[in-house]
């Protein structure tokens, strides 16, 4: 499945419209029709942010189809996230481990200072870096 599709899919499932989405973007309702139409056109990768923001599906999804492995980080410190609290080291670090004990992951100053800003931000502003996170990491492989 395309991003065309996975968005026009969800357009349909949320009740949302092509005008709204249109109206969101500051684009016509032409240009969205044109996506949902050929097998060519897609959303510009600016528009990208905007519309996971609206539909409310990760970016990973819209591109890719599937959810990304969510990492494990202070933010699934949940029981439904599968991660528990296990306390603070000397240095400052925080230390989280999976429910199972599967995996350990020790959250140094620089990884805090990132997960506060992360948290500060707006949801649009969230997948923003997001995305260019993605963009580091594949440049890594």
């Amino acid at each position: 499945m395309k991003i065309n599709e996975r968005l026009f899919e969800k357009l349909r499932e949320t009740g949302k419209t092509e005008s709204e989405l249109a109206e969101i973007l500051k684009i016509s309702t032409e240009q969205v029709r044109k996506w949902e139409n050929s097998r060519s056109a897609a959303p510009k990768t600016e528009y990208l942010p905007v519309i996971c923001e609206y539909l409310n599906v990760s970016l990973d999804w819209l591109v890719n189809g599937k959810e990304k492995e969510t990492p494990n980080t202070a933010y699934n410190t949940n029981v439904n996230g599968g991660m528990v609290m296990q306390g603070t080291s000397n240095n400052g670090t925080i230390i989280i481990t999976g429910v199972n004990g599967d995996k350990t992951i020790t959250l140094s100053p620089e990884m805090m200072e990132l997960i506060r800003i992360y948290d500060s931000l707006k949801v649009r502003d969230r997948i923003n870096l997001m995305t260019e996170a993605y963009k580091l990491e594949d440049n890594k492989k």
